[in-house]
């Protein structure tokens, strides 16, 4: 085997990244440090950090609609639809899913979408509402 590249630019604590389009989706940071903690897109076959962007705290992701959209689960319990563009964050819309601490990935299942949150709370948001 041989080392394409070595980074710390996508060290996920709470959850694991998701691979779109050659491009990592992540949340970077670590809830017992002081430092940044953001959703980041990276470049997978550089380790280039395409953009970022605060305010998610040390939550979780997950694709969806055949990767066309992550599903972000903020710390907070704030829930966005985020467009899989490698070139921009595009929030497509959010919502307050949860209260209290907010770290297991949303799960989307049967047009649904399910958060459970640290004191294990389960809410339930219809996914497609809207349409």
């Amino acid at each position: 085997m041989e080392e394409i590249y070595t980074n710390k630019e996508m060290a996920n604590h709470m959850a694991n990244c998701v691979l779109i389009g050659g491009h990592l989706y992540g949340i970077h940071g670590n809830t017992h440090g002081a430092g940044t903690k953001d959703l980041r897109c990276m470049e997978f076959a550089t380790g280039k950090v395409a953009w970022t962007k605060e305010g998610f705290g040390v939550g979780s992701l997950i694709g969806a609609s055949a990767g066309e959209h992550l599903l972000v689960l903020g710390e907070s319990g704030e829930l966005a639809a985020v467009k899989t563009d490698p070139q921009k964050f595009a929030e497509l819309s959010r919502t307050q899913a949860s209260s209290g601490k907010n770290w297991t990935n949303p799960v989307l299942a049967n047009g649904r979408i399910y958060c459970r949150n640290a004191a294990g709370d389960l809410s339930c948001l219809n996914a497609n509402a809207g349409e």
